[in-house]
């Protein structure tokens, strides 16, 4: 029972790190941003302060409140086929995921006075969903690259040494019964913005980021096993926004990697927990009824060194991710507006690195939209909507301490959002 109950922390340990991002960094802070797929460049709303807080500056003076909460719907579904270890039975199966998150909130304040406005921002970074898995068939796909991962709890948990070790192999995978896991990275961002000129606005501040890993095995016996993963850092970040001329509003944005805040239980001191970003934004008002937005976000992840102390599936990207986002907003009358937009988000790596079936890599097609209504001078609703297609990826691997056979990812999301926002003074 000892050795068991060693097998099951180490195998929870392992799930928790491989849930380090689940659905990916985000690029929609707000129920705005998901209903227009594009806000880089927004200017005098109080939904700039999670996208372009030097936009903040167009706002009018007074105190502007913000509040919201998303519902996301992640289903996941790997296939496996021509494992190469026919020592494990050999096998083509599937596995599949299906959740519902009910919270993902944000909130925002701002307060604008002459040429200088300051605000604090809580949103989701990263993250936001997570994975359910049970059944024979998830087990083996989701748990036997674990199992093997983890190595022989019998011999220190070394390299298994197959096919000899077929038996105590198989026993571990086939006691798994249930697997849950989540991750969310939470941001509270603290900053200004100034007005230099009429023309020309800049930005700055802190973020500070805590990250949530938690993951639950329950076994065929009746036994089950928990574990929680925290982590804290704090990123700094400064923009910019020119407005060469009436309608046009150029922004860009750069946030740096995150750095170890200090020691935190469960936590390696030397842990990143996001990497740099930029973001670049262009908006220009078509007509008085109708502006355009073009957004472009970079994460540096290929260059991203998370000093993790533990073997981390991906440490090495192959390629930084990117976004490009295109969204419109047209006032249909003078307390409606209506939006949409569309988002390509590369995210792929290569073949031989996308062999995680808790949180594969695909490129995707965002589509969202909604609508703005003025409820009275001060107060706004807002709703919006939003399905993510994932292209489908592909992942290989032969090594059998990490993961077996060949993979086939496919993945969809839809979310829905309500917001409000006010000015208070």
């Amino acid at each position: 029972m000892k050795k068991f109950l060693v097998v099951l922390g180490v195998l929870v340990c392992a799930f928790a790190l491989v849930s380090g991002d689940v659905f990916a960094f985000q690029e929609a802070f707000s129920v705005s941003g998901h209903r227009t797929q594009s806000r880089n460049a927004t200017v005098g709303t109080i939904d700039a302060a999670y996208y372009n807080p030097a936009g903040l500056t167009k706002l009018q003076d007074g105190l502007f409140l913000d509040l919201g909460n998303r519902v996301l719907g992640l289903t996941t579904k790997t296939e496996v086929a021509k494992s190469p270890f026919t020592a494990l039975g050999g096998y083509n199966t599937e596995s599949k995921s299906s959740t519902v998150t009910y919270l993902l909130p944000n909130a925002a304040v701002a307060y604008k006075t002459g040429k200088a406005a300051v605000f604090y921002t809580f949103d989701i970074r990263e993250g936001g969903a997570g994975g359910k898995w049970s059944g024979a068939d998830d087990m083996h796909v989701v748990g036997t690259p674990l199992v093997a991962k983890m190595g022989n709890p019998m011999t220190g948990f070394t390299p298994w040494n197959l096919p000899a070790d077929t038996g105590a192999f198989n026993g571990v995978v086939n006691s798994l019964d249930n697997i849950e896991m989540t991750t969310y990275t939470f941001g509270h961002t603290l900053g200004g913005a100034y007005d230099l000129t009429d023309k020309i606005a800049i930005s700055g501040g802190l973020r500070y980021l805590k990250k949530t890993s938690d993951a639950k095995v329950e076994f065929k016996n009746g036994s089950e096993m928990k574990m929680l993963l925290n982590y804290e850092g704090y990123a700094g970040f400064v923009g910019l926004l020119v407005s060469p001329i009436e309608g046009l509003n150029l922004s860009a944005q750069y946030q740096g990697r995150s750095t170890k805040l200090g020691t935190t239980e469960d936590a390696n001191k030397a842990t990143s927990i996001s990497p740099s970003v930029l973001y670049l934004g262009a908006g220009y008002k078509v007509m008085p009824e109708l502006e355009v937005q073009f957004s472009y976000t970079c994460e540096f992840t290929k260059a991203w060194k998370k000093d993790w102390n533990r073997d981390w599936p991906y440490d090495d990207r192959s390629k930084n991710k990117q976004v490009f986002g295109l969204g419109a907003e047209y006032t249909v009358m003078p307390a409606l507006i209506a939006s949409a937009g569309v988002a390509y988000k590369t995210n792929d790596t290569s073949v031989e690195k996308n062999y995680d079936p808790t949180d594969p890599s695909f490129n995707e097609i965002d589509f969202g939209l909604g609508a703005v209504y003025k409820v009275m001078p001060n107060l706004s609703v807002e709703i919006g909507a939003a399905y993510n297609y994932y292209l489908e990826s592909k992942g290989k691997s032969t090594d059998p301490t990490k993961y077996l056979g060949e993979y086939t990812h496919n993945r969809n999301a839809w979310v829905v959002g309500l917001g409000v926002s006010y000015k208070a003074l």
